[in-house]
């Protein structure tokens, strides 16, 4: 997988200062766009989100994302 390297960036820098990323692989209901989710933990309180998706913005899943959630990969079914 190719991701920007502003994210790949920011994921290293996050992960270095001993932030948990998890990833995962998504499909959006409404409109079938495949994503890959990092989601950012710090291990402490749990706090959850929504994905949203961002070709048709309808809610994905809901993850446990401490500090929020960077979406690493797009692919739409669409043309």
């Amino acid at each position: 997988m190719a991701i920007s390297d502003d994210l790949a960036y920011e994921l290293a820098y996050l992960s270095a200062n001993g932030l948990d990323l998890e990833w995962s692989d998504m499909v959006c209901p409404d409109c079938g766009s495949k994503l890959t989710v990092v989601a950012v933990n710090d291990n402490r309180v749990p706090d959850f989100e929504v994905v949203i998706c961002p070709v048709c913005e309808a809610q994905v899943k809901r993850i446990r994302a401490d500090i929020g959630y960077r979406i690493a990969e797009i692919k739409t079914s669409a043309p």
